[in-house]
């Protein structure tokens, strides 16, 4: 999956896309996940010359994907902003869960800045990806764009990079989008318009409040509130106690064999038992016959065929050009 407006670094089918920096050429596989081993994050570090869109701080924008490509399920998805040249990322909006909708058709995304944006010319606009299901990847693009804001610093959450090396696993969802949320927003950034940013460990985030585990009781710890009879003797009948009527008597009880409480020697606990629902250990399923990131071309010379994901995977080579591969490290796409 890659976005096409704005237009992001080097992309052969983005909408109004600026010149290419001088000596650059077109990224034929902008839609692959960056590698796993060495990023960098935008892949490209060198920006366009020009700005691929100019956004106001407070106003609606809108992010346009390629059609078709592969969703693996959708994921979780933060469009974000850096002001150091692509170094750190703060976060405008998220689409977590289902990036590209209930069925899998949403290619656009409209959504509002935040009003209180520092201004730059030298902004780098992101969108980010953790696919749901298929191999554990990271998918990335970035646009150079400018901002009209303020003269403020903003903080907002840090965007989140997972499975890349050095960063969190997440693993696949499996019928659970919830998994991997406790990565998102697990930490705050701010920045300024001239490219400082400090990174701080987020508080009173609603999404990373995690609710608090009782204490376990042991088997020498187990506790029965028995409230008194009028003759001073406890009754235990198995009855809700209001804690506001007392005096009680707080009997310790062990814990039982068979995991109840009762009398007992603490042996052969609940917690001894072997888990039987513990989930199955994620396997990557091994790619069909090819190499990420690798091309190849076919009968039809209008397209290639590059390793993305799961397999081989056609796609158009852009206007002028024809699939001609000149070395193994040549781009599919060139000149007739």
């Amino acid at each position: 999956m890659d976005i096409i407006s704005p237009c992001p670094r080097y992309s052969p089918r983005g909408k109004n896309c600026p010149a290419l920096p001088a000596g650059k050429s077109v990224d034929y596989s902008i839609s692959s996940p960056l590698s796993p081993d060495a990023p960098p994050l935008c892949k490209h570090s060198v920006p366009f010359p020009s700005p691929s869109a100019i956004w106001t701080a407070g106003q609606s924008v809108t992010v346009t994907f390629a059609p078709g490509g592969a969703t693996h399920n959708g994921g979780h998805c933060e469009y974000s902003l850096s002001y150091d040249g692509g170094k750190t990322f703060v976060v405008v909006h998220q689409v977590l869960k289902h990036c590209f909708g209930a069925d899998m058709n949403t290619r656009q995304h409209t959504f509002i800045l935040p009003e209180g944006l520092p201004s730059s010319d030298k902004a780098v606009f992101a969108w980010t990806w953790v696919n749901a299901s298929g191999n554990r990847e990271f998918y990335m693009n970035c646009a150079d764009v400018v901002i009209k804001g303020g003269s403020a610093p903003f903080t907002g959450k840090q965007m989140t990079v997972a499975n890349l090396k050095g960063y969190p696993t997440i693993p696949e969802f499996r019928g659970n989008f919830d998994t991997g949320l406790e990565h998102y927003g697990k930490t705050t950034i701010t920045v300024t318009g001239n490219g400082e940013s400090n990174v701080a460990e987020a508080k009173n985030d609603q999404q990373m409040q995690q609710p608090e585990e009782p204490e376990k009781p042991t088997s020498s710890s187990v506790v029965q509130i028995v409230k008194p009879t009028s003759s001073g003797e406890g009754n235990d009948d198995n009855e809700d106690v209001d804690l506001q009527g007392g005096p009680y008597i707080f009997q310790f009880l062990a814990n039982g064999n068979d995991g109840n409480v009762g009398p007992g020697n603490g042996e052969n606990k609940p917690e001894d038992k072997p888990d039987d629902n513990k989930p199955e250990e994620y396997k990557p399923a091994p790619r069909a016959g090819c190499a990420l990131g690798t091309f190849r071309c076919g009968s039809d010379t209008s397209k290639f065929d590059t390793c993305d994901n799961l397999g081989w995977v056609s796609r158009p080579c852009a206007p002028g050009t024809v699939c001609r591969m000149s070395g193994p490290d040549s781009n599919p796409c060139q000149l007739p």
